[in-house]
This record gives structure tokens, C-alpha cells and sequence, in this order.
């Protein structure tokens, strides 16, 4: 293994415990050292260059994986943050109406 595929398996490395531990705000700077390593890895032969492949690709499926997470963290923050919005509808000729009022009792309830 040559000085630069172990270098950039350091860093695909380090990129696989950032992506496990959530910390992504660290992927910035990790992408800007792969990005500076890439004429090195070109010069790679085919087999190194296949390793590391395998290795970015298991990171991408990771980051992947995160990227729905927060997605969906977002939906379910924003859907709790409208709960108490008023419930929307439609009339019958398709207007969207918000049911502001309280309903009217007819009855007396005792607890």
C-alpha cells in the first residue's frame, strides 16, 4: 500500500467515524483534505484506486443514511411546531377554509 492510499484510507477512515458519531459539522474539513488528495489518488494503479472506491462508497450509502435522518427530524419538528395551528379544510367548491371557532356546546358536560 503506497504512502497516498494510505493516506486517503486515513482520511475515508475518519470520515466513516464522523458519519457513525453524528458529528457532521467535522465533514467540511474533511472533504477539503479528500478534494486536495485527488490528482495523488489518480495516479494510483486500478486495484488501490478500487479499494478506496469501496471505501467512499460505503461512507456515500452513511452520509446518505444521515441526510434522511435529519430530513426527517426536520418534518417531524416542523409538523409538532403547526400542531397548534388551525385545522385547515376545504368547502365544497374547493376553497381552503381555516376552522378558527370554537366548537358551540349544547350540552353541559360535568367532570
Amino acid at each position: 500500500m503506497t504512502a497516498i492510499e494510505q493516506k486517503m484510507t486515513r482520511l475515508l477512515e475518519s470520515e466513516r467515524t464522523v458519519l457513525m458519531g453524528g458529528n457532521l459539522e467535522a465533514l467540511s474539513e474533511i472533504a477539503k483534505q479528500k478534494e486536495a488528495m485527488l490528482p495523488n489518488v489518480r495516479t494510483l494503479d486500478a486495484d488501490a484506486q478500487a479499494r478506496l472506491r469501496a471505501s467512499a462508497d460505503q461512507n456515500h450509502a452513511l452520509l446518505g443514511a444521515a441526510m434522511r435522518g435529519l430530513r426527517g427530524a426536520i418534518r417531524r419538528i416542523k409538523a409538532i411546531s403547526g400542531a397548534g395551528a388551525p385545522l385547515q379544510t376545504y368547502s365544497a367548491n374547493g376553497a381552503r377554509s381555516a376552522l378558527n371557532e370554537p366548537r358551540k356546546r349544547d350540552f353541559e358536560s360535568r367532570i
